[in-house]
């Protein structure tokens, strides 16, 4: 036998409209919740959002397709245009061997104590050393050739 249970916001509670969180029955239709903060962790007082799924976690599927939709309807992709990534030239040869540098070069960043700016300016200048520019002027002279923008 299931059932569900849903208790009252406490009086005064913040409500959250960033995002939807709905409950249900197994079968049964959804049941929409008030998402509100609270102060969580005795140690390390902050505000968070309570919210508990059913044990199949049907709950947290529908909050993740429901967000994923959000995001198509509110965002725009990133235009990818394929055809660079056909073009061959030596210096790009050379710097897609970076590709996982690159990656930690932006966690350091990311996770450094320093000035990001200064910080992501002297990793640039060790791929100016490396021949990125290069790389650069070379696809795109080649782009041109082929006539993509």
């Amino acid at each position: 036998m299931s059932f569900l249970k849903i208790w009252e916001a406490p009086e005064g509670a913040v409500g959250r409209d960033d995002f939807k969180v709905s409950v249900r029955i197994p079968g049964e239709s959804w049941q929409p919740l008030f998402v509100y903060e609270a102060k969580v962790d005795m140690h390390n007082v902050r505000q968070a959002s309570m919210v508990s799924s059913d044990p199949e976690a049907a709950a947290l599927m529908k909050l993740q397709i429901d967000t994923f939709n959000r995001y198509k309807q509110e965002d725009t992709p990133m235009p990818v245009n394929f055809d660079f990534n056909a073009i061959v030239t030596p210096a790009k040869n050379k710097f897609t061997a970076l590709d996982p540098d690159i990656q930690n070069d932006i966690v350091k960043v990311i996770l450094g104590k320093g000035d990001p700016i200064a910080q992501w300016k002297e990793i640039v200048k060790g791929y100016d050393a490396k021949g990125v520019p290069e790389a650069i002027k070379e696809v795109n002279e080649e782009a041109a050739k082929r006539g993509i923008k």
